[in-house]
């Protein structure tokens, strides 16, 4: 429910920050492997630390509920693409 998500903090200083220094070390990395349904291609990017908060805070926004984790993939982009840098 939307006025659910909306009822606590999700200010990108207040909270995101804070949890991604607490249960992030500094130098973590997060692989995201983007794909799409109707092409059947994908493409991976590495996520460094320092951009954690925002991610998940444009996850959040966009109302993202669910996610696919497949640990161990070894594909990934050496650099993060621009448009998610400007999250």
């Amino acid at each position: 429910d939307q006025r659910k998500r909306k009822s606590w903090n999700n200010d990108l200083e207040q909270f995101w920050r804070p949890f991604v220094k607490k249960y992030f070390a500094d130098d973590s990395k997060m692989l995201l492997d983007v794909a799409n349904k109707k092409t059947k291609s994908s493409h991976s990017i590495e996520l460094r630390a320092e951009i954690l908060a925002r991610v998940f805070k444009a996850k959040y926004d966009a109302g993202v509920e669910e996610e696919k984790c497949v640990p161990g993939s070894k594909k990934c982009f050496p650099q993060v693409p621009a448009f998610l840098a400007a999250i």
